[in-house]
């Protein structure tokens, strides 16, 4: 373009007395038509968008960085690092597990609880368990539960929530075993919820007479448990008398 007079980098009107000139430089910008400042002038642009596609490629993960991880973006680099180079200590895996479960990323949960068990720590193992229950993840959860009963862990709630598990699973044998150690390990105590859920396990599978047994079981205990899951207890002696 410089012989018609117009600059093609800053598009301005070239003097007519520069015209004549071998190479023509431009009185704006410097520009001229030499070779050599042509393929310097390409290379300082490419050079330019590679630099300008970095910057907002590192932009945009910075944005998004913010929004998944609101007031812990800075935090959770170096911790994640650390997990996925395995080198995350047991202080660090619990601080990862905080900072996902108040952003409710429960997979981020589920990894570190699971590293956490690898690394010997058997609670974790019990914890990812329950997670997965709250998750509805009740074969995961049953299998999480198993390694860790296995191994020899004593974790009441495990156990309760390892006989749920295996209740909707339809082992009901073994959902009961689980129900029963529950049970018997607070025998001073009423415990509604587990009953309850136990009673609900048993009748879902049709075993009437042992929920039966279990409600009866627990109305003589105590005075004040005398009419205990009043409605279900008429209902199966119903039932029975049929």
């Amino acid at each position: 373009m410089l012989q018609f007079g117009v600059c093609p980098r800053c598009q301005e009107q070239i003097d007519s007395e520069r015209l004549g000139f071998n190479p023509v430089i431009c009185s704006q910008c410097g520009f001229t038509d030499n070779a050599t400042d042509i393929r310097e002038d390409i290379r300082f642009e490419k050079r330019f968008i590679k630099v300008a596609i970095l910057v907002a490629f590192l932009f945009t993960v910075g944005l998004l960085q913010s929004a998944s991880w609101d007031k812990f973006a800075l935090s959770i680099i170096p911790l994640k690092i650390k997990q996925m180079t395995h080198t995350a200590s047991m202080e660090d895996l619990t601080q990862i597990i905080g900072i996902c479960k108040e952003r409710l990323k429960h997979e981020c949960v589920e990894s570190s609880l699971s590293q956490m068990a690898e690394k010997g720590n058997l609670e974790a193992l019990a914890e990812l368990g329950k997670y997965q229950m709250k998750l509805k993840k009740t074969k995961l959860a049953t299998q999480s539960f198993n390694h860790y009963f296995k191994q020899g862990g004593l974790d009441l709630e495990a156990s309760y929530q390892f006989a749920k598990a295996l209740g909707e699973l339809g082992e009901v044998d073994l959902a009961s075993n689980y129900y029963d150690q529950v049970l018997k390990a607070r025998p001073e105590a009423l415990q509604i919820t587990v009953t309850q859920n136990y009673v609900k396990m048993l009748v879902n599978n049709k075993r009437n007479d042992q929920a039966l047994n279990l409600i009866k079981t627990v109305r003589s205990s105590s005075p004040s448990a005398s009419l205990f899951m009043e409605d279900e207890y008429k209902t199966l002696v119903q039932a029975a008398v049929k």
